[in-house]
């Protein structure tokens, strides 16, 4: 089974998770949100043109992929994440079109390849927050290609 995974943001806040699943040749796309009763979390199967109106369906107005990377310390990697790194400053997750890579934006506009991947999938890099939480801390970094 092939899975993509994505945040969904709304209103600058992190609401929930979607992955999309390709079973038997058909997409299933899921929808998460923390349960109540503390901290898990259910997923809900929706229909790929499910709208806002539909009970299942998260409202939000953007969504970061996950780039299936872990940091240091194993935190997921999401499009979008800012890293403090060898550079000693803030740099935002983004994609490099040109190499098909992962790259880290800094405010001046320079740019790194996502730095050494560790045994499997970890990077060398430590995710301290997002662009949606903070973005203060990268306000001039160019966003995804």
């Amino acid at each position: 089974m092939r899975e993509i995974k994505f945040r969904l943001i709304r209103d600058g806040k992190i609401v929930g998770w979607e992955r999309h699943c390709l079973v038997d040749g058909e997409i299933e796309i899921f929808h998460a949100r923390h349960s109540a009763q503390g901290g898990f979390v259910w997923w809900h199967l929706i229909h790929p043109s499910a709208t806002c109106s539909d009970p299942q369906f998260i409202p939000h107005s953007s969504k970061d992929q996950f780039t299936g990377l872990k940091d240091k310390n194993g935190v997921k990697i999401y499009f979008n994440d800012i890293e403090f790194g060898k550079r000693k400053c803030h740099g935002l997750v983004a994609w490099y079109e040109e190499l098909t890579r992962i790259k880290i934006v800094y405010k001046n506009g320079t740019a790194d390849l996502c730095p050494g991947i560790y045994g499997g999938n970890k990077a060398d890099i430590v995710i301290v927050s997002n662009i949606h939480e903070t973005p203060e801390l990268v306000e001039n970094a160019a966003h995804n290609d």
